[in-house]
């Protein structure tokens, strides 16, 4: 087995270096935060009890969405290479043995990660806290490296290893062998047709979806609008799971174009597949401006902290995409191959390729840029609003251009 498994990660090398890089960045950001949170030279003097929790709930906010990322990432390997767990099966290794064979495979990839995330950790920390340092003018030591907060970080991968490892496991139980080899694109380990014990119509997301948008723009600027704008976020993951995925696989079956078609059938699954990913995004989006906006002429550590954890989570996300869609190019070379051998040329692929590009970061964009404008509109009462609102949507932008810009080399470098 254990020949078998060297064999198989040599042979999914590209998707294996997609995964480590994704959870590698990831790592690196949970423990540049722990290390600002346990830093003496970065803490601030409470003014109040809630004070207090200021740093300490945005790290915890930081390990959340990156457990959840973690996770996600993991799930997507999974569902991508299920047809190996089928032929194993298939091969006469029982359930248990499978299972053991693919934790192995992941605690593999997932130390391999930890230890990159280790060296960057060496040249990142340095950097932040000497950025961090020059914008609120402390005098400290920027080579400052917390015991503590590593040895925190090492309990945290390893629950987060558990829980993998957990969930890889409730996958690989409840599906048949067949299931396994017939691959399941879609992210998620239910179809999401029930939400509380009951359907409901894609219109209550779409409801859902305005109501948030709504409930920023018009109520008083404060931190409590980041609860209420859970609504938001429900329906942003109605809409990118099922609302629009399903509008675009109307309007093509209803149009003969088949270029038109393949565009929007792409889109619609990889939309699907990183529906869990545009949540995190629109609540990054929703959370964080707005505690920029409270924290603005308040305490400025707090408020470049805040920032700098806007651009990195958001620089995660649109990272983690990227390689999901590398991973999902990797996985399609063969669909590619067939519509070559059936008389599209190279250009043309690309081409449709290229514009399901444009038109999904267009959708994420569309559905980023309305949360982050009304978030804009609640700030209008606050001081100095015009640089903050052209700080968020600078620090919104940039990933968002990054991770465009990569996708087009990606392709232009596509062998059909």
């Amino acid at each position: 087995m254990e020949k078998y498994l060297l064999l198989i990660l040599k042979q999914e090398k590209d998707s294996a270096k997609n995964i480590i890089a994704s959870i590698s960045i990831v790592l690196v950001v949970c423990m540049i935060f722990l290390n600002i949170l346990y830093n003496p030279f970065l803490t601030i003097k409470p003014k109040n009890f809630f004070d207090i929790f200021i740093i300490p709930s945005i790290v915890l906010l930081i390990l959340v969405i990156s457990t959840m990322i973690i996770t996600y990432s993991f799930n997507f390997y999974l569902k991508q290479n299920s047809k190996e767990l089928g032929l194993i099966r298939l091969m006469g290794y029982d359930l248990k043995k499978t299972i053991k064979y693919y934790s192995i495979k992941i605690g593999i990839l997932y130390f391999i990660a930890f230890a990159f995330s280790i060296l960057l950790l060496v040249i990142f920390i340095p950097i932040i806290q000497f950025i961090l340092y020059r914008l609120c003018s402390i005098k400290g030591d920027v080579f400052y490296y917390s015991w503590q907060a590593f040895i925190e970080t090492v309990i945290i991968i390893i629950l987060i290893l558990y829980i993998v490892i957990f969930y890889q496991i409730m996958y690989i139980n409840q599906t048949s062998v067949a299931g396994l080899l017939k691959k399941d694109n879609i992210i998620s380990s239910r179809k999401i047709s029930k939400f509380l014990g009951f359907s409901l119509p894609n219109i209550i997301y779409v409801d859902l979806f305005f109501i948030g948008i709504i409930i920023i723009a018009m109520l008083d600027f404060s931190g409590g609008l980041s609860i209420i704008s859970f609504f938001g976020v429900t329906g942003t993951y109605g809409l990118s799971k099922r609302c629009i995925p399903m509008y675009l696989k109307n309007i093509a079956k209803k149009n003969n174009n088949k270029d038109y078609y393949i565009i929007n059938s792409e889109v619609s699954l990889f939309m699907q597949q990183t529906s869990t990913l545009l949540v995190f995004s629109i609540l990054i989006h929703i959370v964080l401006p707005i505690l920029i906006g409270v924290m603005n002429g308040e305490n400025i550590l707090v408020f470049y902290i805040y920032n700098m954890a806007y651009v990195l989570l958001n620089s995660i996300i649109c990272l983690c995409i990227y390689k999901l869609f590398s991973s999902s190019l990797i996985e399609k070379k063969y669909y590619y191959k067939k519509l070559y051998r059936l008389g599209w040329t190279r250009e043309k692929i690309k081409q449709v390729i290229y514009k399901s590009i444009v038109l999904y970061y267009l959708i994420l964009f569309i559905i980023s840029i309305l949360y982050i404008g009304a978030v804009a509109f609640s700030m209008r009462r606050i001081d100095d609003v015009l640089l903050i609102i052209f700080l968020i949507i600078f620090e919104c932008c940039i990933p968002f251009v990054i991770l465009i810009d990569k996708s087009f080399k990606l392709v232009s470098k596509i062998e059909v």
